[in-house]
């Protein structure tokens, strides 16, 4: 499958407290002017080692031994300029489709 042709938004939706580029994950939607759209969750380094103590603790995922998502792409950071470059090296070397999960295709 082929990546639409043309320009493309980048877009996460962040709760009251915004986001922690150090320790949080995000879910990121992409849409291109074509209004195909792709959706991806970024997670940072230090929040996938904080989801696996939390999990320890709650017994979940056999008591912290993993920590896993649908189309995870993990950064050292979650700011900006990081989610930004990742989905433009994601397009340009062929492996978007293969990180996000699409296209969807808005109808009506």
């Amino acid at each position: 499958m082929t990546i639409p042709s043309g320009s493309y938004t980048i877009s996460w939706r962040e709760d009251e407290f915004g986001t922690n580029a150090v320790d949080d994950n995000i879910d990121v939607t992409v849409r291109f002017a074509t209004g195909e759209r792709y959706v991806a969750t970024m997670f940072s380094v230090t929040n996938l080692q904080s989801l696996l103590r939390q999990y320890r603790v709650s017994g979940e995922c056999a008591n912290g031994l993993y920590v896993w998502a649908p189309h995870m792409i993990v950064l050292a950071t979650l700011d900006r300029k990081s989610v930004e470059a990742a989905v433009k090296d994601l397009i340009e070397t062929g492996e978007f489709v293969s990180a996000f999960d699409g296209p969807y295709i808005r109808s009506g």
